[in-house]
């Protein structure tokens, strides 16, 4: 879920229940708020935080291990290990030269992103922690 200044992530498994087929009830885990450090809004001059939708990487084994959004021309990339161990603000922030449009990983490939900005296709290297 995006809000305006952060990045909502809930989670749907809850002691080996999937959220998708039965109700979590109780157990519902508490969903995680990811935003930029303060800091981080200075140095990079991010004075109107607006996420694009954000997106895992996808992989054969079906299991993800990041999330790619982005703010402006930043690209921002959170580690959901990182994130489980409640790291949630140790993310990479990358500038490209123009206002990215949409982003999402290449297939099975966590290192590799296509970025689209207004007039034209990137890929992307990312830094996987």
């Amino acid at each position: 879920m995006c809000i305006r200044d952060s990045l909502l992530l809930i989670p749907t498994f809850s002691e080996g229940k999937n959220g998708y087929l039965t109700s979590l009830g109780k157990e519902k885990p508490t969903p995680v708020r990811l935003q930029l450090k303060p800091e981080d809004k200075m140095k990079y001059a991010i004075l109107k935080e607006n996420f694009t939708p954000a997106r895992f990487d996808e992989s054969q084994s079906g299991q993800e291990s990041f999330i790619v959004s982005s703010i402006g021309q930043y690209l921002i990339t959170w580690s959901l290990k990182h994130i489980i161990t409640g790291k949630k603000f140790d993310y990479d922030i990358k500038k490209l030269p123009d206002k990215i449009v949409s982003n999402e990983f290449k297939f099975n490939a966590q290192d590799s992103l296509y970025v689209a900005l207004p007039y034209e296709v990137k890929v992307q290297k990312t830094k996987v922690k």
